[in-house]
C-alpha cells in the first residue's frame, strides 16, 4: 500500500507548497476542489494560506527515482530512451508515463520498483521545455 500525499503548485508563488487541506464543492458530485489551504515558511515562521484558484494538486505515485527522490504526478523523468511525464490515466485509473509522442506506459502495484531506473529531471510547471 502506498503512502497518500499531495503537493500543490501555487501560481502566484510560481512554486510548490505543502498541502494542508482541500475543500470540495458540496453541491457537486464530481469531486471538484474549490479551494486549498497550504503551508509555507514566511519570515521564519510557518503560516497557512487559502487560495480558491491558481493551483494544481499533484499526487505522490508511491515510488522513488534512481536518486531516491519521491515521484509525483507532473514530474518529468528521464531514462536512456528520453524524457517522459507522469500523468493520471482516467481510462486505467492509475498513473502512467507519457512520452513526447503521446505514447503511454503503465505499471501495476506488483511493479513496486518500476520507476527506480528513471531520474526526476524537472516538472511540467518549471521545466515544460524538457518535453519538447
Amino acid at each position: 500500500m502506498r503512502e497518500i500525499k499531495f503537493r500543490a503548485w501555487i501560481e502566484k508563488y510560481n512554486g510548490y507548497r505543502l498541502l494542508y487541506s482541500a475543500q470540495f464543492d458540496p453541491l457537486s458530485n464530481d469531486g471538484n476542489i474549490i479551494s486549498i489551504i497550504f503551508g509555507h515558511m514566511d519570515k521564519g515562521s510557518y503560516t497557512t494560506e487559502k487560495v480558491s484558484g491558481g493551483f494544481a494538486l499533484e499526487q505522490y505515485v508511491g515510488q522513488l527515482d534512481a536518486d531516491g527522490n519521491e515521484i509525483f504526478e507532473g514530474d518529468i523523468l528521464q531514462d536512456e530512451f528520453g524524457a517522459m511525464v507522469i500523468k493520471w490515466s482516467d481510462e486505467y485509473s492509475d498513473f502512467s508515463l507519457r512520452s513526447k509522442d503521446g505514447s503511454f506506459y503503465g505499471w501495476g502495484d506488483e511493479d513496486a520498483g518500476y520507476l527506480s531506473g528513471y531520474e526526476v529531471i524537472g516538472n511540467i510547471h518549471e521545466n515544460p521545455e524538457l518535453l519538447k
